[in-house]
Order: C-alpha cells, then sequence, then structure tokens
C-alpha cells in the first residue's frame, strides 16, 4: 500500500533532506536505529524517501534503457537497476509507495555521508567499498536489526516492508 501518513524521527544523530518523508509506521524503527548508531559514534542522513511519479520516472530515465510501466529495467552502463514503475501503478514500486528509504551513515555530530555513492560499485558484490565502510555497515546492521532489508545493488536503499526480489 502507499504511506499516506509520514513524521519526522526526532534524534539528533538523524538528518537529511528526506527526513519528513518517513512513513508514520516507520519512524519509531529509525529512532531505534539512531539509538544503536550513536553508541557506535555514528549517525544517519535520509537522502531519499517517497518520491512522485514524475521523479521516479525522471529516475528511470537516468537509469534504464527500457521506459517506464516497462516489465524491466535494463540498466545504462555503469547505473544501478531503478524501479520500473511496473504498468506505471505506483503501488508496483518501493519508493513511489514509500516504503523504501535511501540512508547513509555519519559520523556522529556531522551530516556529512562516510561514504558516497560515487564510491560505491555493486559489481563487487559483498566486496563493494560501501558495504564495506565501516560506518555504512554499521547502518545496515542496525537497519537490518529493525527489520529492513537492504537492496543488494545499493548499499543505502532499505525497504521496509520488502517489495524488492534483491532485498535481503
Amino acid at each position: 500500500s502507499i504511506a499516506t501518513s509520514f513524521g519526522t524521527p526526532s534524534s539528533s544523530n538523524i538528518s537529511g533532506a528526506a527526513k519528513s518523508l518517513v512513513p508514520s509506521e516507520l519512524v519509531d524503527d529509525l529512532e531505534a536505529v539512531a539509538d544503536a548508531l550513536k553508541s557506535e559514534g555514528y549517525g544517519l542522513t535520509i537522502t531519499s524517501g517517497l518520491r512522485s511519479l514524475e521523479e521516479q520516472k525522471r529516475q528511470i530515465g537516468l537509469k534504464c534503457n527500457n521506459p517506464p510501466g516497462s516489465a524491466t529495467c535494463d540498466p545504462k552502463d555503469g547505473k544501478t537497476v531503478a524501479c520500473i514503475l511496473r504498468d506505471n501503478n505506483p503501488a508496483n514500486c518501493p519508493h513511489t509507495t514509500g516504503r523504501a528509504l535511501d540512508i547513509w551513515g555519519t559520523e556522529l555530530g556531522s551530516t556529512s555521508q562516510c561514504v558516497t555513492q560515487s564510491q560505491c560499485d555493486f559489481r563487487l558484490g559483498s566486496n563493494d567499498p560501501c558495504r564495506l565502510n565501516e560506518c555504512q555497515a554499521a547502518l545496515i546492521t542496525a537497519m537490518k536489526a529493525q527489520g529492513f532489508c537492504n537492496l543488494s545493488s545499493e548499499a543505502w536503499h532499505f525497504e521496509k516492508p520488502k517489495m524488492s526480489g534483491t532485498c535481503n
């Protein structure tokens, strides 16, 4: 279902432009993640939450050879897969339902990401520099402890509930 109620986590170590785009039912989970990270000297920044159809279509244009509504993305060279909006239905995409959040680890007291997307290489699997980054790894562990899954091709993409087949 598409999220209709949103909240803003209040922990001091949560920041980001999409902090207010968190479905209300996930706010407590993110507060628990923030508490776990704080004890390790980290925070988190939420860079993307609920996306409009227009923004998701823009993402598809940037990352996919196939148009929105197609059965598959067929990623452009070096790009990660984007949710293709199967049948052009927003209920079929984690970001357009609000059930996906793009989150990066930060050092405590900073809003700067510990690692950036340009440093990631999903083709390396578990050896992806983003997954090996201590700060991002701590975030992934804390998010999974709260029931989120992490997309295998994006060390920053979390879903609850799981909608993507490659989210573990």
